[in-house]
C-alpha cells in the first residue's frame, strides 16, 4: 500500500511540473486590407508564460469562424523536442504560416472588424483566442474603413468616403486639326489622323467623333469613332489637353477618293450625352517646296519654278550623243567608222605611233541653252565612268572644250587620241573607250545626267600592225594638201592651221572629218 501511494505522489508531481497554457494579446501583424489565398503569408503574435519543457504546443488559426472551411493554417511549435519551450514571464512570439489548400480558388482579407481565431492544444488541453482587426481611418478622410467604401481614397461620409466625382460638363473642344501630311491622296481603308485640345469632366460616358470631308453629308464621311465607347476609363480634364485620333476611311470611299489640298475643309462632329458640336480645319495654303507660289496655286506643289511656269520647273538642257552622227577612224582597217553601225567591232589604238580621230554631235534636246562645257574621254572596265577609270588624254590636252549650245540645237566636234599620250603605266589589254561631254557638271540636265556619254571597244597595244602613216590633211577648198609622216609632224601642222573643216586621209585611204575651233 505504501508503495501505490508513493507511485501516485510522484505522478501528480511529474503532470504539476507543466504549466497549463497561458497565452495573451493574440494579435493580426499582417497588413491590413490585405487579400489572402492559397499559399499566401500569414503573419500574427501573443504573448506566452509558463514551462511547457520539451512538448509540442499545436497553434491553430482561422478567419471569421473555427471551421475546417476556414483554417488558415497549423503550426506544431517544437514537434521534435528539441527545445525547452520555458518562459518565466510573458514573452512575445511572433509567427507565421503559409495559408493551407482549402483557400485554393478563394480567399480572405484583413479588413477592419474582420475576426480571426489561435486555437492552441498542449498535453491534451485547448484554448482558443480571438483577434478582430481594429476599425480603422486608412485614408485619414474621417470615415472608419468598415463604413468606407474607398478606404484608401480621401471621400467625404456622404459619399460613403468615396471621392465626390465633379459634375459632367458639355462638350468642351477647341483647336480641331488635321495632322495627315498635306496633298496626301486617300481613298476606302487609309488611315486619317486629326487632333483637338478638350477640356472638363465627362466621366465614364462615350463621346463619338464623326469626321467629313468638304461637307456633313453621308457619302463624305470620313469615319467614326465612338470614344471610350466601353466606359473603362474617366475622361476628365482640368486643363485644356491634346487627344490625337486617327480613323480608316469608310466604304463610302470605296472607288473615289479625297485629298489633303490647301484650302480643303474638314469638319468634325462631336457628340455626347444629346448634345452635339461642329468644328472645322482648313487646310492651309503652303508653299511645300519653297519656291514662293503657294500650293494652291502651284500646279508642281513638291518641285520649285516660278510663279512665270504656275510653280514648275522650267526645262534644263539636256545634252546627249547620237550613234549615227558620231565617226571614229582608228588602226582597225575592218572597222566601221560610224558608231551605230559598229557592232561588235574593237578599234585599235598602238602605244607606238597610233592615233585615232573621233568625230560628230553633241544635241541639246531641250527648250534652254546649254552653258560651255568640257568634253573627256576614259578607258573603263565597263560601259560607266567610275573613280577608277584611266582619263585619256585628247589630243595633246586633258580636255575638249565644248561650247554653249542653243535650245534644240547641237555642235559638232572633232579631236584625236594619240597612243603616245597614254600613260605609261596603262596596260595593254581591251577596254571601253568612254567619251563624256560635261565631264565636271557644270550645266545642271536635272534628271538627264546619265546619257552624256558614248562608248565603243577598244584595243590598246604595243605596236601597230597596220600604218598609221603617212597621213594626208586636205584644206576645206581641197587646193591645198599636207602629208604627215609621224605625230610629231600631224600635232605641228594641226597647230598652225586655221580654225575650220579638214579632211584626214589615212594610209589605208579611209577618210575621216576634223574641225578646229
Amino acid at each position: 500500500m505504501k508503495k501505490i501511494t508513493l507511485l501516485l505522489a510522484t505522478l501528480l508531481f511529474s503532470l504539476s511540473s507543466f504549466a497549463q497554457i497561458d497565452i495573451r494579446d493574440f494579435k493580426v501583424t499582417s497588413p491590413t486590407n490585405q487579400s489572402f489565398t492559397f499559399g499566401s503569408r500569414f503573419d500574427y503574435e501573443f504573448d506566452i508564460k509558463g514551462d511547457y519543457g520539451d512538448k509540442p504546443i499545436n497553434l491553430w488559426v482561422y478567419a471569421e469562424s473555427v471551421t475546417l472551411s476556414n483554417l488558415i493554417g497549423l503550426i506544431r511549435w517544437n514537434s521534435d523536442g528539441d527545445d525547452n519551450l520555458s518562459f518565466a514571464n510573458y514573452a512575445k512570439q511572433a509567427m507565421w504560416i503559409n495559408t493551407g489548400l482549402v483557400w485554393q480558388g478563394k480567399s480572405f482579407t484583413t479588413n477592419s472588424l474582420e475576426k480571426f481565431y489561435l486555437v492552441v492544444e498542449y498535453q491534451g488541453t485547448s484554448r482558443t483566442y480571438a483577434y478582430t482587426i481594429p476599425d480603422i481611418d486608412s485614408d485619414g478622410d474621417g470615415v472608419l474603413n468598415s463604413q468606407d467604401n474607398c478606404p484608401t481614397v480621401v471621400g467625404p461620409a456622404s459619399n460613403n468616403g468615396c471621392p465626390v466625382p465633379p459634375a459632367l460638363t458639355q462638350l468642351d473642344i477647341r483647336n480641331f486639326k488635321v495632322t495627315s501630311p498635306t496633298n496626301k491622296s486617300f481613298t476606302f481603308g487609309i488611315r486619317f489622323n486629326y487632333e483637338f485640345d478638350i477640356k472638363g469632366n465627362y466621366g465614364d460616358k462615350a463621346i463619338a467623333l464623326w469626321v467629313y470631308y468638304e461637307s456633313i453629308t453621308p457619302s463624305n464621311l470620313i469615319g467614326l469613332i465612338n470614344w471610350n465607347s466601353d466606359g473603362d476609363d474617366n475622361l476628365s480634364f482640368a486643363n485644356y489637353t491634346k487627344q490625337a485620333m486617327w480613323v480608316n476611311t469608310g466604304h463610302v470611299w470605296s472607288g473615289k477618293n479625297f485629298k489633303t489640298s490647301p484650302l480643303k475643309k474638314f469638319y468634325l462632329v462631336a457628340k455626347y450625352q444629346g448634345t452635339s458640336r461642329t468644328y472645322s480645319y482648313i487646310i492651309p495654303d503652303i508653299d511645300s517646296d519653297g519656291d514662293g507660289v503657294l500650293d494652291a496655286q502651284d500646279n508642281c506643289p513638291n518641285v520649285a519654278g516660278p510663279a512665270s511656269n504656275n510653280g514648275c520647273p522650267l526645262d534644263k538642257p539636256d545634252l546627249k550623243f547620237r550613234k549615227d552622227q558620231i565617226y571614229i577612224n582608228s588602226e582597225c582597217q575592218s572597222c566601221e567608222s560610224r558608231l551605230s553601225r559598229l557592232g561588235n567591232g574593237v578599234h585599235v589604238l598602238s602605244k607606238s605611233g597610233g592615233s585615232m580621230s573621233i568625230d560628230g554631235f553633241i544635241f541639246n534636246d531641250k527648250a534652254v541653252a546649254a552653258g560651255a562645257s568640257k568634253m573627256k574621254a576614259y578607258l573603263s572596265s565597263d560601259t560607266k565612268v567610275d573613280n577608277g577609270d584611266i582619263e585619256v588624254p585628247i589630243g595633246f590636252d586633258s580636255y575638249y572644250d565644248v561650247g554653249s549650245i542653243r535650245a534644240y540645237g547641237n555642235i559638232s566636234f572633232a579631236f584625236s587620241i594619240f597612243g603616245q599620250q597614254i600613260p605609261r603605266n596603262v596596260t595593254f589589254k581591251t577596254y571601253y573607250l568612254i567619251v563624256k561631254v560635261d565631264s565636271e557638271d557644270a550645266i545642271d540636265e536635272g534628271e538627264k545626267e546619265d546619257n552624256n556619254t558614248f562608248h565603243f571597244r577598244l584595243k590598246y597595244q604595243d605596236r601597230f600592225g597596220a600604218r598609221p602613216f603617212p597621213k594626208i590633211i586636205i584644206a576645206p577648198n581641197g587646193l591645198q594638201e599636207i602629208r604627215v609622216n609621224n605625230p610629231q609632224e600631224e600635232k605641228a601642222v594641226l597647230q598652225n592651221m586655221r580654225n575650220g573643216l579638214y579632211i584626214i586621209q589615212n594610209p589605208n585611204g579611209k577618210r575621216s572629218k576634223l574641225i578646229k575651233q
